[in-house]
């Protein structure tokens, strides 16, 4: 009992602190999960139909031949010599389909596991060197390490060489 406080109080001046370590150029730093999410925004052109409206004509006439006309189409009427009727109809050439813009939105996730990232660090430049002081506490400690160490071995060893003192 007489020596544990004296060995206390000597492991106590020789404790050093905690060390602190600076990067050596490059950290690495892992991230387990990571999601990207893309949007695509694609655009086609698609055909837009349009109605044609109703239009309705007429025509009287005391002539053996009718003509009607409009935008999109001709129609002719007319008897024929031996009291027939002969009725053509005739479409303009036209495009109706209008062109329109139609967008496609795609939007696509993707999961990436285990994602490590580099990162170059400079190297970090130390204020001042250790003082004298806490060198000698770095290495007393483990000196003094030992030396507590020798002592209880060599305590222990005189008691079993003679146990009957």
């Amino acid at each position: 009992m007489r020596y544990i406080i004296p060995c206390s109080i000597l492991l106590l001046l020789a404790s050093c602190n905690a060390a602190r370590y600076a990067t050596a150029g490059h950290s690495e730093q892992r991230d387990s999960i990571s999601v990207e999410v893309r949007t695509q925004i694609i655009q086609r052109i698609d055909t837009a139909y349009v109605e044609i409206p109703l239009i309705q004509q007429s025509v009287t006439t005391h002539d053996t031949t009718s003509v009607l006309d409009n935008e999109y189409a001709v129609s002719r009427a007319s008897i024929l010599a031996d009291g027939q009727l002969l009725h053509e109809l005739e479409t303009k050439p036209q495009t109706q389909a209008v062109a329109v813009t139609a967008n496609d939105i795609t939007r696509d996730s993707i999961i990436y596991r285990e994602h490590t990232v580099y990162i170059e660090t400079p190297p970090v430049e130390v204020e001042k060197p250790l003082s004298a002081f806490v060198r000698m506490q770095i290495r007393g400690f483990w000196i003094l390490l030992l030396l507590c160490g020798l002592y209880i071995y060599i305590k222990i060893k005189k008691k079993r060489l003679f146990p009957f003192k």
